[in-house]
């Protein structure tokens, strides 16, 4: 796992109680199934009430407005990414819509992470989100490893073996040890 950005140090997020008022809001297409269902589990294991919430990527019309608004109530949001390249898609870039969500949940205060279990590159649409996780494919084994580091359950030591221009080079990266007495 690589954490390239943490201003608001919200990673990992064992530093809230355990009955924080967690949200995950998992953004894939109608295709992948799987996307998110690992992920949440292991969120889930860490804070038990947490809201988990799909937005299908292929749908222009997602309801942004609802999902702002039950952000509004939580302690933290965690929103990630499954859209990757693949043969069948013009474009890896998020709709505008999606990136005017992030922008909004951020400029609200709330301790949001995202996670681009596929699309490394999302950063360069997504800047102002104050935690930014890469999670390397959206397979329920990185699914794993990533929710595991999120939540302090393990270490996170990764450094990018790319760029993302303008933002960070080659070897970005921060370390987080695994918090004590932190199991999923």
């Amino acid at each position: 796992m690589t954490l390239v950005k943490d201003s608001l140090g919200v990673v990992p997020l064992s530093r809230l109680p355990r009955a924080a008022k967690v949200m995950a809001i998992t953004y894939a297409r109608r295709g992948e199934l799987t996307a998110g269902t690992a992920f949440n589990v292991e969120l889930r294991a860490a804070f038990p009430s947490l809201r988990a919430e799909v937005v299908d990527a292929d749908d222009p019309g997602a309801n942004f407005a609802r999902l702002l608004a039950a952000a509004d109530s939580a302690d933290a949001v965690v929103v990630s990414s499954y859209v990757s390249h693949s043969w069948n898609v013009a474009s890896v870039e998020a709709p505008r819509a999606f990136a005017d969500f992030v922008r909004e949940l951020s400029a609200r205060g709330r301790n949001v992470v995202v996670v681009a279990m596929g699309n490394p590159y999302l950063l360069q649409q997504v800047p102002m989100a104050p935690a930014y996780l890469v999670g390397w494919g959206g397979f329920p084994v990185s699914q794993q490893a990533a929710a595991r580091a999120l939540v302090g359950a393990a270490a996170i030591t990764g450094r990018l073996p790319i760029s993302i221009p303008p933002l960070v080079r080659v070897g970005a990266g921060l370390s987080r040890p695994a918090a004590p007495n932190r199991t999923p």
